[in-house]
């Protein structure tokens, strides 16, 4: 009688959790225009991705975006295999890739990303990982949000690629139910954390991070998103549209 208390307890505390993300999912809106002609970077950091460098690179070159109105950095990690070899090949095809390689001194993609926005012309930077895969209209979508001015920090979905074994179908199950409360906790104003391969902010706002804040982040994302979090009012946003998955 005790363990089916329990389970009937348990069951209602997530019944519970699952009403009230399903309705602060649906208080989420979706842009509806882009009246802003902002400049787009790009940034992603890599270390040994000679397998999926080049797909990510045509991933990026084969969006609905004006190309003069973006550019793509790519910050490399300290790579010991053939991915600096790959990038100096596909500089020469496109004209705005820029590539970086991480000082000798410094190690990590919360570097990485604080050397690619030094480096960056745009005023909104988008962050991606090299192992992803992006839809044709995802800069374009994601952009839509920064129409509004008080919007410093985008958030946009992920999700694993399709697998029938089981164990990857339980690890999308995961992600999934992630995205949503992330989600949900953006809603209502009170972001519990995010994922790091798609999020866009306002290089405005990076550079107002002092070096001090910068080493006491923890990680490249959730660092940030509670630093904007703590900085700016409501300022943070997530993308519920098919397009900004990747």
């Amino acid at each position: 009688m005790i363990y089916i208390s329990i389970i009937l307890f348990i069951s209602f505390l997530y019944l519970k959790i699952f009403l009230r993300y399903k309705i602060l999912w649906d208080k989420i809106s979706v842009a509806r225009s882009d009246n802003q002609h902002n400049f787009i970077s790009i940034i992603i950091a890599c270390r040994n991705e000679e397998n999926n460098i080049e797909d990510i690179i045509s991933d990026v070159f084969s969006q609905n975006f004006d190309n003069d109105r973006f550019e793509l950095i790519i910050v490399d990690d300290h790579s010991e295999d053939n991915t600096i070899k790959i990038l100096n090949s596909q500089k020469k095809k496109y004209d705005n890739l820029r590539v970086f390689l991480l000082d000798e001194s410094l190690s990590g993609k919360i570097n990485a990303i604080n050397k690619g926005v030094l480096e960056s012309k745009g005023e909104i930077i988008f962050c991606t990982d090299a192992d992803c895969k992006l839809g044709p209209n995802w800069i374009r979508t994601i952009k839509k949000y920064f129409s509004n001015s008080h919007t410093m920090l985008v958030l946009a979905p992920i999700k694993n690629i399709d697998d029938d074994r089981l164990l990857f179908k339980f690890q999308s199950l995961e992600v999934t139910s992630l995205v949503a409360a992330s989600a949900s906790s953006i809603s209502c104003f009170d972001p519990i954390f995010c994922n790091g391969a798609n999020l866009a902010f306002r290089k405005s706002v990076y550079k107002k991070i002092t070096q001090e804040e910068t080493d006491s982040f923890i990680t490249d994302d959730v660092s940030l998103l509670f630093y904007i979090h703590k900085k700016y009012h409501r300022a943070i946003t997530f993308v519920k549209e098919r397009d900004a998955i990747i």
